[in-house]
């Protein structure tokens, strides 16, 4: 923003350009120079009042879209947190053969045996991904996730109401988008993933492992995370966390000269419908892909739940499932789901009014 006096007679002042940006929504002027096109809005500045500046439009969505082909393939399509979890029942183990009394044939020293082939559900991107991401992606998605591990503990027992997730959130810190985002931009290398902590100290989520190099999860900033009160968002003990956009100053596209000064911007995804000018730095609107044939699910009489955080920040997996997979021998039609749902955020409701309740109390004794 120039000051009054080195403005020109060709440049409106910012009381005009308010009251012009203003009849017109106030948006619709674009820079054009970097990786991505993105929206500028002329807005109140946030470090002085009363005064007003084009910075960038942020604010975006989730989504996640199923579709089932021909009655035999589940494909997913998922943007952000709004995770698919499958909900069924854990089948039977299957049946060990009897043990022979014939003694085993011994093998030549020379042999080896082969490792029979490892099938698995596809799972792909729609954004090209490089050889070093690929590995890492696999080695992520080769063992369960944090919160499968915690909330699959004894609840895996034959005929028991159990869960899958299908597809992680696009939280940052998913190890594998942050491979992705460092690796599709060199600005990418601005940007931080860190623990939102209370008193805005930033701790970094992942390290480098010092022989490999290899990215990783930082235990010892997670404790520091801790100790500086970051906060826990659900019953899988996620802390909350951000990715930090840096601020920079771009030209106008309209108006030559101009510049804006975008300010930093903290999103909670790495995958996003909107948050246009986070994309010049590897977030990305395009969905992670996963196909399954429905032959082959891993659970008993499957339900498929698509929610935003807006459920999975408040209920467990593990939970949802007990409260939704229909009791043993009972029918699940669409009427019985729909009425373990309505029953499910009932006790929902009464809770969260007694906890309002008890906190109006607290806060009148102190």
């Amino acid at each position: 923003n120039k000051t009054a006096d080195n403005k020109t007679a060709d440049n409106k002042t910012a009381d005009n350009k308010a009251a012009d940006n203003k009849a017109a929504g106030g948006k619709g002027i674009r820079e054009q120079k970097g990786v991505e096109t993105y929206l500028l809005e002329w807005m109140p500045s946030s470090s002085e009042e009363g005064e007003y500046q084009w910075d960038a439009v942020d604010g975006g969505t989730t989504a996640t879209v199923a579709l089932i082909i021909r009655g035999s393939l589940l494909t997913l399509a998922s943007v952000g947190d709004s995770t698919p979890v499958l909900l069924g029942r854990t089948p039977p183990a299957a049946t060990k053969p009897a043990a022979t009394t014939q003694p085993a044939a011994t093998a030549p020293a020379t042999a080896h045996p082969t490792a029979a082939p490892i099938v698995r559900p596809t799972i792909e991107s729609a954004t090209t991904k490089p050889t070093t991401e690929i590995a890492l992606t696999e080695a992520a998605q080769a063992r369960p996730s944090g919160a499968e591990r915690k909330e699959n503990v004894g609840k895996d027992l034959p005929g028991a109401p159990s869960h899958r997730v299908l597809i992680e959130d696009h939280a940052p810190s998913h190890l594998a988008e942050y491979v992705r985002m460092r690796n599709c931009h060199p600005d990418c290398e601005k940007v931080s993933f860190v623990y939102d902590c209370p008193d805005f100290e930033e701790f970094a989520i992942f390290d480098s492992d010092p022989l490999t190099g290899i990215p990783r999860l930082s235990a010892p900033n997670r404790a520091l995370a801790d100790e500086h009160g970051v906060m826990v968002k659900n019953s899988r003990n996620d802390r909350f966390t951000l990715v930090l956009i840096p601020a920079k100053e771009v030209e106008m596209t309209e108006e030559e000269g101009v510049y804006a000064s975008v300010e930093e911007q903290a999103i909670t995804m790495t995958r996003s419908l909107g948050d246009f000018y986070a994309h010049e730095y590897g977030v990305t609107h395009e969905p992670e892909l996963r196909t399954l044939p429905l032959s082959s699910l891993p659970l008993r009489y499957p339900q498929l739940l698509l929610a935003s955080d807006g459920v999975w920040d408040i209920w467990g997996f593990d939970e949802v499932a007990a409260k939704l997979v229909p009791p043993a021998g009972t029918s699940a039609s669409p009427a019985g789901i729909g009425s373990r749902v309505a029953a499910m955020a009932a006790t929902a409701e009464a809770t969260a009014a007694k906890c309002a309740r008890r906190t109006t109390r607290l806060a009148c004794r102190r």
